[in-house]
């Protein structure tokens, strides 16, 4: 009958613009994050990968290339994901003739000598993470990640006995739990204050304070001499 195919045109009609509206919004770009080796950010999408390096579309639409040597290890793990590979397939890409595009140029991060602050001592993990870099370190919730940084404070909370390390600058923590220190008699916190500490730990948060959990004393390592 004519009503009821008005009827069925009405609704086809509907549905293939609520797939249109849908199949747009999927299709909008992918912007991430990216942190290189040497603290530098961006946020750009990914759009190819190549041997040896990545092609991304940045912020503005320019396309840049940037080399996966120089990725953190956040960084190459969120390209593995993209690419729906292993992150051991884009680790290993670098082997291979590289691209001849220019690589990525973002901006510099401070020296140390434009801050009037001693240079923290290098991390012994590749990719570790300055803790004042709350964005990179919050993107790896749920993750373990290593973040170096300058001691601030060593607390013990309450009664409860859980240990908590502030840090300069910064407003994420390293938390130990009671239940870790109790595994193990190695934990030391003494003279922690003021010296460069690297920590290796799952990213978690605890009342709105983003905190880096050691499980064991060689989750911490001081990186300077007293």
């Amino acid at each position: 009958m004519p009503g009821n195919d008005d009827s069925m045109k009405t609704k086809l009609s509907m549905a293939l613009f609520l797939w249109a509206v849908l199949a747009g919004a999927s299709a909008q770009p992918a912007m991430d994050t990216w942190v290189l080796t040497d603290g530098r950010m961006f946020q750009a999408e990914l759009v190819q990968a190549m041997p040896g390096q990545l092609k991304v579309r940045l912020a503005d639409g320019r396309e840049e290339v940037v080399e996966i040597v120089k990725l953190s290890a956040l960084s190459k793990k969120r390209a593995a994901e993209r690419l729906g590979l292993g992150a051991e397939a884009v680790v290993g890409s670098v082997s291979g003739p590289p691209a001849t595009e220019k690589p990525i140029s973002v901006t510099e991060a401070p020296s140390s000598s434009s801050t009037g602050r001693a240079k923290m001592p290098a991390p012994t993990v590749e990719g570790a993470v300055e803790v004042t870099d709350k964005v990179s370190i919050e993107s790896a919730m749920g993750m373990e990640i290593t973040v170096v940084g300058r001691v601030q404070k060593v607390a013990t909370l309450g009664s409860a006995g859980h240990k908590k390390i502030s840090f300069e600058g910064s407003p994420v923590v390293a938390f130990i739990g009671k239940w870790n220190l109790e595994k193990s008699g190695d934990w030391e916190f003494d003279g922690l204050e003021g010296r460069s500490l690297q920590v290796t730990g799952k990213v978690d948060k605890y009342n709105d304070e983003l905190q880096v959990q050691p499980t064991s004393p060689n989750g911490m390592k001081v990186l300077e001499a007293e």
